[in-house]
């Protein structure tokens, strides 16, 4: 679960081959912590391979993972050396593109 001072970040489905409920394509809540400098994705449902890219303001993808969702998995990334700005998170499981955004900035 995330900490007091992470923040939710809002996905919404941006592509769809099936016309299925959202919750059930891709069990995630992604958390961004402006402290830590750190993004935290926690899973609820498993069975799923997805990708996981961010995106900064230019369109270049600044980070890339692919993994398997477990359920009551948290994948934790640390952004520590990002530019000010605001970025996307993407997340696809091939089928389904969930996208949120999130302001880094350094202190």
């Amino acid at each position: 679960m995330a900490n007091a001072n992470s923040k939710s970040i809002k996905l919404s489905k941006q592509q769809s081959y099936e016309d299925r409920d959202l919750s059930q394509v891709i069990p995630v809540e992604a958390y961004w912590n402006d402290e830590s400098k750190e993004l935290s994705l926690e899973f609820w449902g498993d069975g799923n391979s997805i990708v996981i890219e961010i995106i900064d303001e230019m369109g270049n993808s600044v980070y890339t993972r692919s993994c398997n969702v477990i359920a009551g998995n948290t994948i934790q990334i640390v952004l520590a050396e990002l530019l000010d700005g605001t970025y996307t998170l993407w997340i696809s499981d091939g089928k389904t593109e969930l996208e949120g955004e999130f302001y880094y900035e350094s202190f």
